[in-house]
């Protein structure tokens, strides 16, 4: 851009002829000035806040995600048109990126979570749904996510899969369960999910309490 801005310059203090190549070149300029300001507005980041909110709230973070999306391919697309690369374009690629694996990571974290607390409905395990998330979660592991709110949700789905495996499996072992609720202090907030796993925990504690007393009476 420079030097473009440098050559379209002197071209002008030399009064020089509209050549073909002096408009080519203004017409470039102009090209990288816009594909700048779009990229710019599509790698802003402050629609995602307050962050703990939306993320906890799904439906209007799927709005946004959809429609950030659709502005950085707009705005890819425009450079790629006259092959214009940049580390913008590169950021813009890997953000895109990071909306569709948090659209994904959303979409899972919402479907078969385990929401019945310490008073289930039915046999926990049966309501668990954990290949939709592990599948979402899968790209997460070679992927470095740069927003805040990406990073709250990559660290919420990876402890709720924990969370949802240990409920899953809770009459082989309880212990994973109570570790996983331990773990998932990490995410910094009591999402409903937590707190479900935590009340259904502390009955289950319960319960086995009153288990062992009765079979410490039973072998007095």
């Amino acid at each position: 851009e420079g030097i473009i801005e440098t050559a379209l310059a002197q071209a002008e203090n030399l009064q020089m002829k509209e050549l073909d190549c002096i408009i080519a070149a203004r017409e470039l300029l102009q090209q990288i000035k816009d594909a700048r300001a779009y990229l710019q507005d599509a790698l802003l980041v402050n629609q995602y806040e307050p962050m703990i909110e939306l993320a906890e709230g799904f439906d209007q973070l799927y709005e946004l995600l959809s429609s950030h999306a659709d502005v950085l391919v707009q705005s890819i697309e425009y450079a790629e048109s006259f092959h214009y690369e940049t580390k913008e374009v590169s950021n813009a690629r890997h953000l895109l990126d990071e909306v569709h694996i948090l659209h994904a990571l959303q979409r899972g974290l919402h479907i078969g979570g385990y929401y019945d607390g310490g008073h289930p409905q039915g046999l926990p395990g049966d309501s668990i749904e954990l290949d939709t998330l592990n599948e979402a979660y899968q790209p997460v592991e070679d992927f470095e996510v740069t927003t805040d709110i990406g990073n709250y949700i990559t660290i919420k789905a990876f402890h709720c899969i924990c969370l949802r495996g240990a409920i899953r499996d809770v009459c082989k072992d309880w212990q994973p369960l109570y570790d996983g609720i331990t773990a998932a202090q990490d995410i910094g907030h009591d999402t409903p999910e937590l707190v479900s796993a935590t009340e259904y925990m502390n009955s289950l504690s319960e319960c086995i309490q009153k288990m062992n007393q009765a079979e410490e009476q039973v072998v007095q």
